[in-house]
């Protein structure tokens, strides 16, 4: 079932009308009439931890480790609603030096996650929106919380996925990047210890740069899936 059939309309009038077609279980979650209600749309995807404790370690999600374990320590349980089954797009992922692994990819069917330390839990929808510039659908999460949850969610969401960082594309808008570790390079051994023999060299010739007022700029260009399956 989709959150919303794609009309001419705007965002916010979509997003709006698929939560109501789910807001008496939103209400019976939320323990309320929805008057504490706060809309929130962030970066990251909150379904995503909902999608990795459905399908539990033979699923990987876009979310990297360290921040699905933040998450993990503090979810509690997750619930969906009732009649409604769960919906994921799954994506084989076949990398160099690493075993086959699933993509699960969040669809349509919102999720209330319950986290310790917050009164009432999040819920997650992921609804399909036009996008009027390319005359197409995307989809777009949205998070309901209650209104006191507020610092809380926040604080929550700040030590998961940290600070943004930002790449801007050229005639596009800007993308947010995840930060990566040395070893999830999908490299040969001797080719990811020589790229990090440069970079730690370079680093170390800082002051030379400074002295003989070189510009202090480096960098490789390094192409691939950004997700590593384990």
């Amino acid at each position: 079932m989709c959150l919303g059939t794609p009309r001419l309309a705007s965002k916010s009038t979509e997003i709006r009308s698929a939560l109501d077609q789910h807001m008496p279980w939103i209400r019976i979650c939320m323990g309320d009439d929805g008057a504490n209600l706060i809309q929130l749309r962030f970066d990251h995807s909150l379904a995503s931890v909902a999608t990795q404790r459905l399908f539990g370690p033979c699923c990987r999600t876009a979310i990297p480790d360290s921040v699905r374990s933040v998450l993990d320590a503090r979810l509690q349980r997750v619930e969906f609603p009732p009649g409604i089954p769960p919906a994921a797009a799954m994506r084989l992922i076949a990398l160099p030096r690493t075993p086959r692994a699933w993509n699960a990819e969040w669809l349509d069917c919102p999720v209330a996650l319950y986290f310790s330390g917050l009164a009432w839990p999040m819920i997650a929808a992921n609804i399909s929106c036009v996008d009027g510039a390319s005359q197409g659908s995307q989809w777009r999460e949205v998070t309901l919380a209650n209104r006191q949850d507020i610092p809380g969610l926040l604080a929550l969401m700040g030590e998961a996925f940290g600070p943004n960082r930002l790449m801007k594309v050229m005639g596009e808008e800007s993308v947010q990047i995840q930060p990566l570790a040395w070893n999830d390079l999908v490299l040969e051994d001797s080719i990811i210890r020589l790229i990090r023999d440069d970079f730690q060299l370079f680093l170390e010739r800082e002051e030379w740069y400074r002295r003989h007022r070189l510009p202090f700029r480096r960098g490789y260009l390094l192409h691939g899936p950004t997700a590593r399956a384990s």
